[in-house]
């Protein structure tokens, strides 16, 4: 009956040690915000914002607030693609945003007048900023 016991408790001690390192598992992301502005400076509230992985096809949709402000928390570290569209304005797309793990990323837009099926498309990205210590990161 011993030797039963200690059998027993051995397989319930392998399960639990192959599946509790699953349990803790984290995807490591970080925050990415930014303000839209129209060409003379002022908030655009209400903008549709959608920031797009490339190379998942993973989307993050959201809308500036009042004062023109978005944020998508518990972004992935990876390189997207920032597109904002509001009626009365071009489409404003932004490549190559890149953000990583535990640094908040920030990309500011400014929009221009014009229909929504005219876009500005930004290439080369935007410079990160450590919101932390105020200094641009290095891509």
């Amino acid at each position: 009956m011993t030797n039963r016991w200690f059998t027993i408790l051995g397989c319930a001690a392998l399960v639990a040690s192959l599946t509790a390192p699953s349990f803790g598992q984290t995807i490591p992301t970080s925050t990415l915000t930014g303000t839209v502005k129209d060409a003379t400076g002022g908030v655009i509230p209400g903008a549709e914002v959608v920031v797009t992985d490339p190379a998942t096809g993973r989307t993050f949709n959201t809308l500036t607030d009042d004062n023109g402000y978005f944020a998508v928390a518990s972004v992935p570290a990876s390189t997207y693609t920032v597109t904002v569209t509001v009626p009365g304005f071009k489409k404003a797309v932004i490549e190559n945003v890149k953000v990583n793990v535990g640094v908040p990323a920030s990309v500011s837009v400014t929009l221009e007048v014009g229909e929504i099926s005219e876009q500005v498309i930004v290439t080369g990205g935007a410079e990160i900023l450590n919101t932390t210590t105020a200094s641009l990161i290095p891509r």
